[in-house]
């Protein structure tokens, strides 16, 4: 699901990019409901996302568990 697209303005830093995401989240108030930012492999992308967001431990053991269930449907149809 694509939020928005910005122009950034100024380097592409790391800081910068995990900022602008940040502002971006606050101001759709989704901040504390994305636990996962897909990106390219771009240094300052993996750089920018290394640690990761703030998220609440309940969202990661609720996606931890939908991954297992999604693992266990897998091996039972074969792949």
């Amino acid at each position: 699901l694509l939020l928005d697209i910005v122009r950034l303005k100024g380097s592409h830093s790391a800081e910068h990019i995990r900022n602008t995401t940040e502002q971006i989240l606050d101001h759709l108030s989704i901040n504390d409901k994305v636990y996962k930012i897909i990106t390219d492999n771009g240094s300052s992308m993996i750089k920018a996302y290394k640690f990761g967001l703030s998220v609440s431990d309940q969202n990661f053991e609720d996606e931890e568990a939908n991954d297992e269930d999604s693992m266990d449907v897998d091996e039972q149809i074969g792949y």
